[in-house]
């Protein structure tokens, strides 16, 4: 299997030359048109994992450990060692105080950060809606979950990434609640923003004007999607639920823009139909994100071969590439279907899980990586 070095160099010097100017309609971003969709190389096979962890919702892989969000009210949050796969701590227990949940926690978008170093993990309490930061290695140290900071989140609102680090900071994106909030005869567009307090600082103006419709209750489905943000920096990629589009903000050097899979239809040629069934549906907005690396992030995607080995046999997934310029470096077909997964990059290794049937994998990625 070709190496990422070579592959990146190869794409790259692809894309410098591929200047096609896109028809985005609607959407003004700055737009490059890139061939990545059904460009992936070996499948990947799974190597599962002797560990048995009931209930498990999401997965994370940092440092030394394991760590899975579970549906267990005692300890939502179950650490294990990486190496010996022997339990370590149990968190974020449910309960009325302060360092407990009273609901279920989640991660809308994974995140993860360090502060003074230690690992911070912000979780959103579903019954509540309010966010706490729980320090994973304090709480590793004193023996029981220790929180930082909170912040009162909106309940019609979970496309947000917190940026700099800090919960009263963050990159949003509002209008795109529920089908059931919004009217049936009118919908704003959506804003795409900086937040401080929950208060927009800052509006990054994507859309001019809708998307050509028909129906106004699914047009959410083709403005919303994924949200990463890279680990250092507050930049924040963004893969659409519904056209092959992949949107880039660099927010400190105030630099926003997009790729586009070639050929495939932009938002000027797109119609949206009180039938769902008429609709274009693509998309590289796929259910899962690795918050990756400094260099990378790594998206799921649907194409052809997700879309076959789903039809026979409910497995695979593809996972494509990019560094943050927007250049696609490669792909890798993973042969399960999983629904939560997390990149090592000591190991090279991701580490998934299938929330279904509650087996979890790793895939052995250095040959690719």
């Amino acid at each position: 299997m070709r190496k990422l070095l070579f592959l990146y160099l190869f794409c790259a010097s692809f894309i410098l030359t591929s200047k096609a100017k896109t028809n985005n309609g609607p959407m003004i971003l700055k737009t490059q048109e890139v061939d990545f969709k059904d460009k992936t190389g070996d499948e990947i096979k799974a190597k599962m994992l002797d560990l048995d962890v009931i209930g498990i919702q999401e997965v994370y892989v940092q440092d030394s450990v394991l760590m899975f969000v579970t549906s267990d009210p005692k300890a939502m949050l179950k650490i294990y060692d990486k190496k010996t796969l022997k339990p370590i701590a149990g968190l974020c227990q449910r309960g009325r105080a302060n360092n407990e949940f009273a609901g279920q926690i989640v991660q809308f978008y994974k995140q993860q950060y360090r502060r003074n170093g230690d690992l911070i993990m912000p979780f959103t309490d579903l019954s509540t809606f309010i966010q706490k930061e729980v320090n994973i290695s304090a709480s590793l140290r004193k023996g029981h979950t220790v929180i930082e900071n909170t912040c009162q989140r909106s309940s019609h609102n979970r496309d947000f990434v917190v940026l700099d680090n800090e919960l009263d900071k963050t990159f949003t994106i509002n209008g795109l609640e529920p089908d059931w909030l919004r009217s049936p005869d009118s919908m704003p567009l959506p804003v795409y923003a900086v937040a401080e307090n929950n208060n927009i600082v800052k509006e990054i103006q994507v859309f001019k004007e809708h998307i050509k419709h028909e129906s106004v209750l699914r047009l959410g489905t083709f403005y919303g999607g994924q949200l990463l943000k890279h680990p250092d920096r507050n930049l924040v990629v963004m893969t659409m639920r519904s056209m092959d589009y992949i949107m880039f903000f660099d927010l400190d050097n105030d630099r926003n823009f997009a790729i586009h899979q070639k050929g495939s239809p932009t938002y000027a040629d797109i119609y949206i139909y009180d039938d769902w069934d008429k609709d274009y549906h693509g998309g590289t907005g796929g259910p899962m994100h690795i918050p990756g690396t400094d260099k990378f992030c790594v998206v799921c995607s649907s194409g052809k071969y997700t879309e076959q080995t789903l039809a026979e046999d409910g497995m695979g997934v593809e996972l494509l590439v990019f560094d943050y310029e927007g250049n696609y470096i490669g792909g890798v077909k993973l042969n399960r279907n999983i629904q939560s997964y997390s990149y090592d990059p000591e190991t090279k290794t991701i580490y998934a899980a299938n929330v279904v049937t509650e087996e979890i994998f790793t895939f052995d990625l250095s040959d690719f990586l």
